[in-house]
């Protein structure tokens, strides 16, 4: 164990070079020595084209100039030089000395021995940084110094020791990712540390993020739209202009204190519960910037950037996901009052969240403060290279959703009915897809299942509360996301679809029937919970459904999936109660002819028969009781029948009294 004021120790072990030059070899042990002399001597040009007869024959050097070598003594030198510099001026250059306070996501900075902000960073990358700040904090233009500042902010995020090598990097020589590729702070075993000054060919330098503000600014200034014609996206000067415009004001601060007044259209971003600490991330960048504006601006002023107020779930500082939820519907309300009533509020959301309980909270926020979805269009929320989408599972789609305040109270509809039309939509908006209305390139499943869903929440929101189920109770936003999510799975998979009638299946039935079908004993935790990211279903319900239960080898790393045999006992008590006489005499399909779900799902009533089957039990007096679902135990039957060989036998007891047996019949008795 490292004492607490200790970190693991590093050692630098290569380089990654650069020439602007053609091809051309040269013999290891030259440029060995050529980048020897330009450590020890002058530096080679940060941008060198160097002709082929400048450079000694021997290695083949490729064709982007990119290439590695070892880390030498004239480096070390050069690194301990750095290190004693730092040492001797560090008490006159400004650099934050603040603790790292506690919090969630800080926490593990704290676990990995970083007590301080400052120890986020090597002391040759402290001695250029600070030395930066320094020279910027003198520059007497307030405008331009804030431009130098946002440029300075950008190259911290890649001048620290939490970047890494991204190997598959094309345009650039670095090929580095900075600290908050992943929205975290992830201390890395091995990481990767470029100049912080730099050129066009390094990422995140000075140079690059200079010319990024100054690009902004001229966007600024003079606007742009990208267009689409003949085939082509090109960029036109807008009509509209940034600066200057009438009745748009920016506000950096949270929706929930919004300025009482009258708004056509609000923008604004929600939070994403815990899995983004913004507030304690953000100190990375505040606690040097700080040190610049703390006299000028009052909200620069304390040590940390703000928190008490930020919408999150956060335990260190007693915020709950209750709490948040709450929080969140003050805020989208404090809209609804500014909102004219023609007006829009429009946010992204991005679906990364495998059980989509968090998307579901923000909806029901939403919708519960008086908004509607009056569209939802996607747009692409992640870059190639960034972290989220190494698991090709993930979503790479953000939604944009449109609202409107809903003025009067929506029509009474059935579900059954909406359930047609949701079915109708998502059939249509894939095919919009497959016919390349977001492009050529065919999108993954997981992007298509959300932007369908998205689709069909836009028809379920304009009438929330005051749809219903067959008992006439209302539908809940979690039972629709699952009832929508199964319609568009059904649509999207393409490997052994389901028989037509099992489109009705209830969400909890479909995911056994998906997932679960062919599993005689365990199912890994993650191959299952990767399955349910698309049917807004989570293992916890299915456990509660009795269908799985938490398995006994590999650490907990698996679910014992349950056999119709062991679930035969408790399906029998849950049924042992008659069905209601009003049930009984209530119409056998409702009025988009579906038939009639009561208290028991497809699964169960599948694993009840198949279980009777199996002990030598009668299956004929629950099919006369569910006579009306025939058509789907049928259908699921004959189904299963080719899923499970060990089924076989008992399925072929079972389909011939289904068939051929009449199943409402009266007894003399009656």
């Amino acid at each position: 164990m490292l004492p607490q004021n200790c970190r693991l120790p590093i050692r630098p072990y290569a380089l990654q070079a650069y020439l602007q030059t053609q091809t051309v070899e040269l013999s290891k042990q030259r440029q060995s020595d050529l980048f020897e002399k330009s450590s020890a001597g002058k530096p080679l040009d940060l941008n060198p084209v160097l002709h082929e007869s400048q450079l000694p024959a021997g290695l083949l050097l490729p064709k982007n100039g990119k290439f590695f070598t070892r880390f030498a003594s004239s480096d070390r030198a050069r690194l301990m030089e750095a290190e004693n510099l730092w040492e001797e001026h560090k008490d006159r250059l400004p650099y934050p000395k603040s603790k790292i306070p506690p919090g969630d996501e800080v926490a593990r900075l704290v676990q990995h021995h970083y007590n301080y902000w400052h120890e986020m960073f090597l002391p040759r990358q402290l001695l250029a940084l600070s030395t930066l700040l320094g020279v910027i904090m003198k520059e007497s233009d307030e405008t331009l110094q804030e431009m130098l500042l946002s440029a300075f902010s950008g190259a911290l995020q890649n001048s620290n020791t939490f970047c890494r090598f991204n190997s598959s990097a094309k345009k650039w020589a670095t090929g580095i990712e900075g600290i908050f590729a992943r929205h975290d702070f992830q201390p890395k075993t091995t990481f990767c540390e470029q100049t912080l000054w730099g050129n066009r060919q390094g990422r995140g330098t000075v140079e690059n993020c200079k010319e990024a503000v100054v690009e902004g600014k001229s966007f600024c200034l003079e606007p742009q739209d990208t267009c689409f014609s003949g085939g082509k996206y090109a960029t036109k000067k807008s009509e509209e202009n940034i600066v200057g415009s009438d009745g748009v004001e920016l506000f950096g601060q949270d929706a929930s204190s919004l300025p009482q007044r009258s708004y056509t259209l609000i923008v604004t971003d929600p939070p994403y519960v815990g899995n983004v600490n913004y507030a304690e991330l953000a100190d990375f960048f505040y606690v040097w910037l700080r040190l610049a504006l703390k006299d000028r601006y009052p909200h620069f002023a304390p040590e940390y950037s703000p928190k008490a107020e930020e919408i999150v779930e956060n335990r260190t500082r007693g915020k709950s996901i209750q709490s948040f939820y709450e929080d969140l519907a003050k805020a989208f309300s404090r809209v609804h009052d500014g909102l004219s009533d023609n007006g829009l509020l429009v946010f992204t959301f991005h679906h990364t969240d495998q059980e989509g309980t968090i998307w579901e909270g923000l909806l029901n926020a939403l919708c519960e403060t008086g908004f509607e979805i009056a569209a939802v269009y996607p747009i692409h929320g992640e870059s190639e290279s960034s972290l989220h989408l190494m698991d090709k599972e993930n979503v790479s789609y953000d939604l944009i959703h449109v609202c409107r305040k809903r003025t009067a109270d929506p029509q009474t509809r059935s579900w059954a009915g909406i359930r047609q039309e949701i079915r109708r939509r998502a059939r249509d908006e894939l095919k919009a897809i497959e016919d390349g209305r977001y492009g050529k390139e065919p999108l993954p499943p997981p992007d298509v299942r959300l932007i369908c869903i998205g689709k069909c929440l836009e028809l379920f929101s304009a009438h929330y509360r005051r749809v219903v189920d067959h008992r006439d109770q209302p539908v809940s936003m979690h039972g629709a996301l699952q009832d929508i999510g199964t319609i568009v799975d059904q649509l999207v998979t393409r490997d052994r679809p389901f028989p037509p009638e099992l489109e009705g299946t209830d969400a909890v039935s479909y995911a056994w029937l998906r997932l679960l079908r062919k599993t005689q004993r365990e199912i890994q935790v993650d191959e299952l919970n990767k399955g349910l990211r698309a049917m807004q279903v989570t293992a916890e319900e299915l456990k509660q459904a009795g269908l799985i239960i938490r398995g006994r080898t590999g650490r907990g790393r698996t679910y014992e999936v349950k056999q119709p045999h062991e679930r035969l006992n408790p399906l029998l008590e849950k049924l042992k109660t008659p069905m209601p006489a009003a049930f009984q005499r209530r119409l056998l399909f409702d009025e988009a002819g579906e038939p009639v779900i009561y208290d028991i799902s497809l699964v169960d009533l599948v694993h009840l028969l198949v279980g009777l089957a199996k002990a030598g039990e009668s299956v004929s007096p629950w099919l006369q009781r569910f006579s009306q679902r025939r058509p789907q135990v049928r259908a699921a039957l004959r189904f299963l029948r080719n899923e499970r060989p060990d089924w076989v036998e008992t399925i072929d007891r079972i389909l011939p009294i289904i068939e051929g047996a009449p199943l409402l019949r009266t007894t003399e008795k009656n």
